[in-house]
């Protein structure tokens, strides 16, 4: 079923309900307040990192999906090990992955760039305190920079499918 407008297809009411399913999740766990002994408590923000990009990534594939049965089968086999190849292609991609993991983890992120202090909301104070070497940004865009442009193949942009 190809989508006619945003959210026609039954693939879009899958990934809304999906992330209203975890929005739920999500509340009910804070709202319960389990504590965590602290010294489980890096592990548990690792579990809580790693469980939240696979709920992510199951949603995404709805959105990416032309129809339900495309989906069932790439989460099929996105969950059958047996289809796992690391050929150098593959071992190439896992390398981006990695720098690009890395520079999702270690890069500062735009609160940071702007100072902002979550305990007094507010933007800018802590600016100046907190120079960075812009060494390290202009090399992640570098980095990312030739990720993007290594692609060989041409890729549709999402939204002209809306």
């Amino acid at each position: 079923m190809a989508a006619s407008g945003h959210g026609a297809a039954w693939t879009f009411v899958a990934w809304g309900a999906l992330h209203g399913v975890y929005l739920c999740v999500n509340h009910a766990w804070s709202h319960l307040d389990p504590k965590v002994p602290p010294r489980f408590g890096r592990l548990a923000d690792i579990a809580g990192m790693a469980l939240t990009f696979l709920a992510v990534t199951i949603a995404w594939v709805f959105f990416r999906a032309p129809d339900m049965p495309t989906a069932l089968s790439v989460l099929t086999r996105m969950a059958d090990p047996s289809t796992v190849a690391f050929g150098r292609a593959e071992m190439a991609y896992a390398l981006f992955v990695a720098i690009y993991a890395a520079l999702v983890w270690f890069v500062p992120n735009t609160q940071e760039i702007m100072g902002y202090d979550h305990k007094s909301r507010s933007v800018g104070e802590n600016l100046c305190a907190k120079r960075m070497r812009p060494l390290f940004p202009y090399a992640g865009s570098a980095v990312l920079e030739f990720g993007i442009l290594g692609f060989q193949r041409h890729s549709e942009l999402i939204y002209f499918r809306f």
